[in-house]
């Protein structure tokens, strides 16, 4: 995954993508988002899309039209894309992967309980944060400071059925992944 920033245009089309997730709980076609950066074409459209894919910005499901996750922050800029991986941060604007320690959910589907498997850092504290559809935090634990190989079990029944993001920070790791939950 490259760390290079997007450029000031892409930071528009994020910012659009992001906004309109948020406003209508689903993301903008690519017409919308053309017209609303000042783009005509439709082909320059994916193509930055595919520039921001590459880079870490989005994640797109090319099995499903306007399936857009956006894994940026307009206040710190950084890619957060890294499912079922560690990202080590080097500053305030850079992740990059480490397929060697990863995050593993199980079952996922989740039905009450969910088991959590990550190796943690035991510099400062580690949070889990379960995140909806459009980004809002429905579950947050502060674990303190943990080291070495964690197994945390997270009772998740108070959630209603979707899809949903874990992500647990440990140190200068972020761990990311995509669950379901089925109750």
């Amino acid at each position: 995954m490259s760390s290079a920033e997007p450029t000031p245009r892409q930071r528009k089309i994020l910012e659009f993508i992001d906004e309109t997730i948020k406003e209508n709980g689903f993301p903008p076609t690519v017409r919308e988002i053309g017209k609303a950066v000042g783009l005509n074409s439709p082909a320059t459209v994916h193509t930055h899309l595919s520039t921001l894919q590459d880079r870490g910005y989005i994640r797109r499901d090319p099995t499903k039209p306007r399936a857009i996750e956006v894994h940026w922050d307009a206040g710190s800029g950084w890619s957060q894309v890294t499912r079922d991986a560690a990202a080590s941060t080097s500053g305030a604007t850079s992740i990059q992967e480490d397929l060697s320690n990863s995050l593993k959910i199980y079952p996922n589907p989740v039905n009450q309980i969910a088991n959590i498997n990550f190796n943690a850092d035991n510099s400062t504290q580690t949070t889990l944060e379960v995140l909806n559809s459009i980004g809002q935090v429905v579950k947050f634990n502060n674990y303190g400071i943990l080291d070495g190989e964690q197994n945390l079990t997270v009772n998740m029944n108070d959630l209603p059925s979707g899809y949903y993001f874990v992500n647990i920070k440990t140190g200068n790791k972020l761990y990311n992944s995509r669950i379901t939950v089925n109750n």
